[in-house]
């Protein structure tokens, strides 16, 4: 990607958001939808990449945080998970311009729930931890993305005060094959219930590994088999 591409994304916000739906496994309905940024020029892993080389991150998922919000009161009945990197929280701006942001939107706060994404190193935990605890102090929810991905993440899952774990889709490939996948969940299950987090699963892309996931009693989850990202009604711009 050019500089100059990841200059127009931002400055004339030449991307829109896809929704996929999150489901409740009790009983097979949906009950959350998570926001996916999605732009013509590039991945949203290159763009955000690109984002940060350029020291322009912050920027940039702020301003998704603004438009999917926009979108937000048209799913104001379900769970709306949106993406945020660790530095975004811990931007001593962060605060002041989330109160000014929801300021004016009739918002139910806490249906929106912060998914933090993984793909960046934490430095400063305790940061990262009081932001998170400020979060759900206003009436937030917080999620931890990716977990069992990267080598720190089990450890933030115990450190951070989180109110929802998503597993990565490593374990639902063929979990219903794999007793060592199915013990692990149930490890992790068991830890997260007692501390009172739910456990989302995702990349569920088959009835079997859907069926395992409800028989081990994971809370919610998430994959192509349930439902694949979709365009929102509300878009930004016409491609």
């Amino acid at each position: 990607m050019q500089r100059h591409e990841l200059s127009m994304i931002i400055e004339q916000q030449l991307f829109e958001h896809y929704c996929q739906p999150i489901y409740d496994l009790n009983n097979q309905l949906p009950n959350g939808a998570e926001m996916l940024l999605r732009a013509r020029f590039a991945t949203p892993d290159i763009i955000f990449n690109e984002a940060k080389k350029a020291d322009c991150l912050y920027e940039l998922d702020t301003l998704s945080i603004i438009k999917a919000l926009e979108i937000q009161q048209s799913y104001r009945d379900r769970l709306f998970f949106l993406n945020v990197f660790p530095s975004t929280l811990k931007n001593p701006l962060f605060p002041e311009f989330l109160e000014y942001t929801v300021r004016d939107l009739p918002l139910i706060r806490e249906k929106i729930v912060f998914e933090i994404n993984e793909g960046e190193s934490v430095f400063d935990l305790s940061l990262l931890r009081d932001r998170i605890n400020w979060l759900k102090e206003i009436g937030f929810q917080v999620a931890l993305d990716d977990v069992g991905k990267g080598a720190l993440s089990l450890t933030n899952m115990i450190e951070l005060n989180v109110n929802f774990i998503k597993l990565d889709r490593y374990f639902s490939n063929h979990l219903h094959l794999s007793t060592k996948k199915q013990n692990m969940i149930s490890a992790i299950l068991h830890y997260c219930h007692a501390n009172h987090i739910k456990v989302i699963l995702e990349g569920i892309e088959t009835e079997e590994e859907l069926l395992t996931a409800n028989s081990l009693g994971v809370d919610m989850g998430q994959g192509y088999y349930l439902g694949k990202p979709e365009k929102t009604n509300l878009q930004h711009n016409s491609f």
